[in-house]
């Protein structure tokens, strides 16, 4: 049973841990991500080669309530997509995690907890295992933010992302709960059985539904105006927390609007469809613009991450192939972007001791492997040709041009400045973060380790051959 092991090997990994927290470290909670990663790349090789690994459902009944509880990738591309993208960034950032981190096996126990319950949201298949699995990341993310982040106001920004994240779950459990109501059938909650009944509620009723998923997707993506939580948390959690966070817990957010949304809601959908493109590309420009004006490099990221979201939404929006290829294809590869900057920004702050870009200036001289990396990832997060974020933009704008409306010429335009402000606050932050005259913080800097650099080549090497040759990962989900 290949999912239901995925989920298991991370959760018991993390349980073992949080108990043996004195004696548990690092190189254990990298040894269990790592079986993971083996096995969800050997599942994708299996599954892209036509061998047919079967993806074995598994169904439990709990309490004759007659839940199903299933875990199947192979008939859905999009979630092996996602637990690909999770299994194989986890270990990576385990790796990247701060040596000198206290409790080391509660916090790394931690982040296993929240490897499982992301990987059993892209892998469910009802919305009751669903919910319990995006719900289980959250309580893990609090801790590790508010005991394990930095500045005196970290429990505050804890609470408040607690706050924000538990308000947006329980407006999707209303949804969810009156959609089982609806179905009649007692307490089948199959994806299948309680979508097909969604698309029999009349156009007034699915709005409601509509409105109440797209809240709670919101938040957790974030995007605007929901997003007031994500800068502070992500500027106040430890650097590889804020790599799950962006790279990866974000994505449930779109991952939920595809699953319950477009594929269960589609006559509400397609009446939100203008105001929801209009209200994400007023997103897009605003994070952008905010992004521009920041000072620190791990603001500068959280605003970076809003803009990109949203364009994915954008292209959701859209409700045609090449905006909904583009939004998957753009989720995958911008968690492998993000994680390369913030490797990139950690790495700065390790050698400095500070986010800040106007105390910094002239590391290309001092750490030019550092500086060669970081410019190839900055390349792939504006979106330069040969770079994996090049065909995602390219589809997503194309498919936001496509879209059947009078104005959508005008929307794929506005939507483009993405590429240019996104330019702007990225070569921005590398110019005077990287060129210039050294000072007193930077003078005595030393290059990255090669034990960094291997660290950081799968990552690079995703970004080039993504770039290069996108079809194997269209392939293997189209």
């Amino acid at each position: 049973m290949i999912p239901v092991a995925l989920i298991l090997i991370p959760f018991i990994g993390g349980l073992a841990m949080l108990l043996l927290n004195k004696t548990a470290n690092k190189a254990m909670a990298v040894g269990f991500s790592a079986i993971n990663a083996i096995i969800t790349i050997a599942a994708a090789y299996f599954y892209y080669t036509d061998l047919h690994l079967a993806m074995l459902d598994k169904q439990l009944n709990l309490i004759g309530l007659h839940v199903f509880f299933t875990l199947n990738e192979s008939s859905n591309n999009l979630a092996l997509a996602m637990v690909l993208l999770t299994n194989i960034l986890f270990p990576i950032i385990l790796l990247i995690a701060d040596k000198q981190v206290k409790n080391e096996g509660a916090f790394f126990g931690l982040m296993l907890l929240i490897q499982a319950g992301l990987v059993g949201v892209f892998e469910a298949q009802d919305v009751i295992s669903f919910y319990v699995f995006f719900e289980m990341g959250l309580v893990p993310a609090y801790f590790l933010v508010g005991l394990w982040g930095s500045g005196k106001d970290r429990a505050n920004v804890a609470f408040q992302f607690f706050v924000y994240t538990l308000f947006g779950s329980l407006l999707m459990l209303v949804a969810i709960i009156y959609l089982i109501h609806q179905a009649g059938i007692g307490f089948h909650t199959d994806f299948g059985t309680l979508f097909k009944v969604a698309r029999t509620l009349a156009h007034a009723t699915q709005l409601k539904l509509a409105l109440l998923f797209l809240i709670a997707f919101m938040i957790k993506m974030p995007m605007v105006p929901f997003h007031t939580w994500q800068p502070k948390a992500y500027l106040t959690a430890p650097t590889s927390v804020t790599m799950v966070l962006s790279a990866l817990m974000a994505k449930m957010g779109l991952y939920g609007i595809i699953r319950f949304v477009m594929t269960a809601l589609p006559s509400a959908y397609q009446t939100l469809q203008p105001y929801m493109i209009t209200l994400a590309i007023v997103g897009i420009i605003y994070a952008a613009v905010i992004a521009i004006r920041q000072d620190n490099l791990k603001s500068l990221m959280a605003y970076s991450s809003i803009s990109h979201l949203t364009l994915m939404a954008a292209g959701l929006f859209a409700f045609n192939l090449s905006g909904y290829q583009g939004a998957v294809l753009q989720m995958f590869n911008h968690g492998v972007i993000v994680v390369g900057l913030l490797y990139a920004v950690e790495l700065i702050y390790r050698q400095t001791g500070t986010y800040k870009i106007s105390e910094l200036g002239g590391l290309a001289k001092t750490s030019p492997r550092l500086a060669t990396c970081f410019l190839i990832l900055l390349f792939a997060a504006v979106g330069l040709p040969l770079t994996n974020g090049f065909v995602g933009e390219f589809l997503l704008l194309k498919g936001i041009f496509q879209f059947h409306h009078a104005y959508s010429h005008m929307m794929a335009l506005f939507a483009g400045l993405t590429i240019i402000l996104g330019a702007v606050y990225m070569l921005r932050s590398y110019q005077y973060s990287m060129f210039g005259d050294t000072n007193a913080i930077t003078a005595q800097t030393q290059d990255i380790s090669l034990t960094q650099l291997l660290v950081w080549m799968p990552i690079i090497l995703m970004v080039i051959v993504l770039g290069v040759f996108p079809n194997l990962f269209l392939n293997l989900i189209f």
